[in-house]
């Protein structure tokens, strides 16, 4: 299933913002455009209405299963892929923005981030590191295919073929190997019966159990965590402190990703440079991923979520700084670093606090609100850059913004069961 979710993962790439802006210019002169800005409108709008989408995407994953979401995803994407080049307008333009990022970036990665989650418990790190690990190869594989398809084909039928890639890569795999659980095939949690399965807590951990999840914390034979309803799981603390410190990690790193050339400009740098940075991290994110996921495996999931929040208000202190280039470039090494950390502890941690049975949904609420939080950390940093004369403040009100998030994510702890308070 490993295997399948990573392919599943890569697939996701026509929806992905990495290869859709390849086909940024073509859109603009089919449609006789004179500015970008109506496309990044549109853009932005399918976005945030697929991130809404989400909750509902994970609960139907939870109630039909990841095997017939997955291929559901998958071929409406393919078709949506088929479909694109018929846009007519900026409206049909938008509808196919919003099938794009709602099957693919949505829908078809909650779907593979699920499956991974059915499978693993004690791994999951390591699983997801594999999984980040293709994605990362198609952010630098997929483009300049993409460009040549284009330079080939036409974008139109070069769209359609890479949606005959996803559906040919795809369906057969959930026909043929596809399984939605272990149990399906009278297999367990990472291969391992459930007796050996340990719980995340000591009732009394030493110092090194504190960050440990192995060497003391577990005790033998203790079950898995109980399975939280997405309801339930909202009203805990523990799942607001996770999505606030996600949220704000993906807001700004889409921010600065976004204005990055604008900064590099105003701090007087060279063109060069800004066009050097954004590969910078996405470098160290891939080299970073399998490191991630032993951590992940390793560390309690407070001690990790505690170090991204760290990290990230260190990168945009480091921003802030971009007059001194060497700041500059530290800063998108932290970027890389966080960035790694986050994508792998994203699923885990959500998985070993609240259970399996509806995990698709409650991963649904934070896509849904990493989503917004991509739509607006840009608006909200170039309003501040726009008042305050500058991105220095802004970017160093962004990192004051991570203290609380680190104190929250330092004291966080697994939260209980409604039921066993009640």
């Amino acid at each position: 299933m490993l295997g399948v979710a990573t392919v599943a993962t890569i697939s996701t790439s026509p929806g992905q913002t990495f290869l859709v802006s390849q086909f940024y210019s073509s859109f603009q002169r089919e449609l006789g455009l004179d500015e970008a800005a109506p496309l990044a409108t549109a853009y932005g709008i399918g976005t945030l209405g697929a991130g809404l989408l989400m909750p509902l995407v994970g609960s139907l994953s939870d109630r039909f299963g990841t095997r017939v979401m997955m291929g559901i995803a998958a071929a409406l994407l393919a078709f949506t892929c088929a479909m694109i080049g018929f846009a007519e307008n900026i409206y049909q333009l938008g509808l196919a923005f919003f099938c794009l990022r709602a099957f693919g970036q949505g829908a078809l990665g909650l779907v593979a981030g699920h499956t991974l989650a059915m499978w693993y418990e004690k791994r999951l790190g390591i699983a997801e590191s594999v999984r980040h690990t293709g994605m990362s190869l198609a952010n630098v594989l997929l483009p300049p295919i993409a460009i040549a398809l284009i330079a080939w084909l036409g974008w139109k039928s070069a769209y359609a073929l890479l949606g005959l890639g996803v559906y040919l890569a795809v369906i057969p795999l959930v026909v043929i190997l596809f399984r939605n659980k272990p149990e399906d095939i009278g297999q367990h949690l990472d291969n391992i019966a459930p007796e050996e399965h340990h719980s995340l807590e000591d009732a009394e951990p030493d110092a090194a159990a504190e960050i440990s999840r192995d060497t003391h914390g577990p005790r033998a034979g203790t079950p898995l965590p109980p399975d939280f309803t997405a309801k339930q799981a909202i009203r805990t603390g523990a799942y607001w402190i996770v999505t606030g410190a996600l949220v704000a990690n993906a807001a700004i790193f889409t921010a600065i990703a976004l204005e990055h050339q604008v900064i590099v400009h105003d701090a007087g740098h060279s063109p060069e440079v800004a066009a050097r940075l954004i590969p910078l991290a996405g470098l160290v994110a891939m080299l970073a991923v399998p490191i991630s996921g032993m951590l992940v495996d390793r560390f309690r999931e407070r001690i990790l979520l505690t170090c991204t929040t760290v990290l990230l208000g260190l990168s945009c202190t480091c921003v802030a700084f971009a007059s001194a280039l060497p700041a500059l470039y530290g800063a998108m090494v932290l970027m890389g670093m966080t960035q790694s950390l986050i994508f792998v502890l994203a699923s885990p941690i959500f998985a070993r606090y609240f259970g399996r049975k509806h995990h698709g949904a409650i991963r649904g609420t934070l896509t849904r609100s990493m989503i917004i939080g991509t739509a607006v950390g840009p608006v909200l940093l170039s309003l501040g850059a726009k008042f305050s004369d500058g991105y220095r403040l802004p970017l160093l009100a962004c990192a004051l913004l991570t203290i609380p998030l680190t104190v929250a994510a330092l004291s966080m702890k697994q939260p209980e069961h409604p039921e066993s308070t009640s």
